[in-house]
């Protein structure tokens, strides 16, 4: 089972573990280290990516007052590969080639890779990108899309 440490219930505060300080899946306090804001935010239109539980990916400001289904975390499957988790189970996925969604997290269409800033699915060989209408979607290009993921805590 994998352990979500996004979220704990002291004081609802949001914990990252230390990947180099506790084994993947274990959480220790002493590798628990407070996150900023762990969101996925588009450097080109300012907005964070949002999901709820039924699958749906949006675009939306960053933060909002309900910000539960806009927090995510990195959860590592190789070298250079990983999955985008959010805090509701579900990971960041293609649909086909050009639509987005949460779904299982393992399932075909769920790693992704960070070449220069953008966001590569490894399974359509397509980029994450975004446009000024909110439209969040995977592209052949993605030119300019850059993603910042500074803030996602590692598992």
């Amino acid at each position: 089972m994998l352990v979500f440490a996004l979220i704990t219930a002291v004081g609802g505060s949001l914990l990252a573990t230390s990947p180099a300080a506790a084994a993947p899946g274990s959480v220790s306090e002493s590798s628990a280290v407070a996150a900023a804001s762990p969101l996925l935010k588009s450097t080109v239109t300012n907005n964070c990516v949002a999901t709820d539980y039924n699958g749906n990916v949006s675009m939306v400001s960053c933060p909002t007052a309900d910000a539960g289904g806009q927090y995510w975390q990195r959860v590592w499957t190789g070298t250079a590969t990983f999955r985008l988790q959010s805090v509701l189970g579900t990971c960041l996925a293609n649909l086909n080639w050009t639509q987005v969604y949460t779904g299982p997290c393992g399932s075909a269409g769920t790693t992704w890779q960070r070449i220069n800033g953008q966001l590569y699915n490894v399974h359509t060989a397509r980029w994450l990108a975004t446009d000024f209408s909110n439209q969040i979607y995977l592209t052949t290009n993605g030119t300019g899309q850059i993603w910042d993921v500074s803030n996602l805590p590692n598992l």
